[in-house]
């Protein structure tokens, strides 16, 4: 048979269970509840490794029982669409009933998720924002330059800082012409990292 060299662990570092084991990794996923006129998110980082019954694939023989990985990243889409996200553990359990209920030749899934912090944005007034939110991995920076008998250079500003906002951000009226696919947009999510640095103009 094909002889076939493979590490004993996956890209995050965990040791697989066998030969026969093999998955997705990195499945983003941002559950927006829009049922109210405060909107609710979940943002999820799945990765999926599913045990087969066989080991054709690791030898090279058949790839017949290998659910492929796309179709993986596509049943994690479409549960979170048909019955919502309650929360890591839950979906995760969804998850791993449905792949050993769905395909009986897989032995075993394991469904690892990470659930990324979002905090609502709070406007000036002290409102909680209906569907505007910001990450909570963000750092304050600052840089500050100083010569001898001269004035202070001073610098702030932030690293990393995610927002999100889940309606109300269009993109319209831009340049089109036959070149272009891409329509108009008057509802849309917007999601962005910012990077930010400003000047004090006179030092502190």
């Amino acid at each position: 048979f094909k002889s076939v060299v493979a590490s004993s662990l996956d890209e995050g570092g965990e040791e697989y269970r066998s030969f026969r084991e093999y998955g997705k990794n990195q499945v983003k996923l941002l559950y927006v509840n829009k049922e109210d006129k405060v909107h609710q998110i979940m943002e999820l980082t799945v990765k999926i490794r599913l045990e087969l019954d066989n080991d054709d694939e690791y030898r090279g023989t058949s790839l017949k029982g290998v659910i492929a990985t796309d179709t993986q990243k596509n049943i994690i889409y479409i549960l979170a669409k048909k019955y919502g996200v309650e929360g890591p553990e839950v979906f995760g359990l969804l998850l791993a009933n449905f792949f050993l209920a769905e395909y009986s030749h897989v032995v075993s899934a394991r469904v690892n998720i990470a659930q990324s912090s979002w905090r609502r944005h709070v406007d000036s007034e002290g409102h909680n924002h209906t569907h505007g939110f910001i990450g909570e991995e963000h750092e304050r920076t600052a840089r500050v330059f100083k010569e001898r008998n001269k004035p202070a250079e001073v610098l702030g500003g932030i690293s990393n800082f995610l927002v999100l906002k889940t309606a109300k951000s269009s993109h319209v009226g831009f340049w089109k012409d036959k070149y272009t696919t891409l329509a108009d947009a008057h509802d849309r999510i917007l999601s962005t990292r910012i990077e930010a640095t400003w000047k004090f103009a006179d030092g502190l």
